[in-house]
């Protein structure tokens, strides 16, 4: 499929999984309809070793606020 944004275009390539019928129903704006999972194990991706605004998960953060210095050994960065 032919797309357009901000004046470029690509095609589109929409990734299908295999998925299973599950027993639970579902209603949406009045349509029934069932609920379908996938057939394959997704693995979660490795998530170590981010950088967010120049900072790294694994980086020792130092600095002054107010005349007094602190430290910080690591930062968490929740991902989603």
């Amino acid at each position: 499929m032919q797309l357009c944004y901000r004046g470029i275009r690509y095609e589109a390539k929409p990734v299908t999984l295999p998925t299973i019928e599950t027993e639970a129903q579902g209603r949406f704006m009045g349509s029934a309809y069932t609920v379908r999972q996938s057939a394959v194990n997704l693995e979660i991706a490795d998530k170590s070793g981010l950088v967010y605004r120049g900072i790294s998960d694994t980086e020792e953060i130092k600095g002054r606020f107010l005349g007094r210095s602190y430290s910080r050994p690591r930062i968490f960065i929740a991902t989603v």
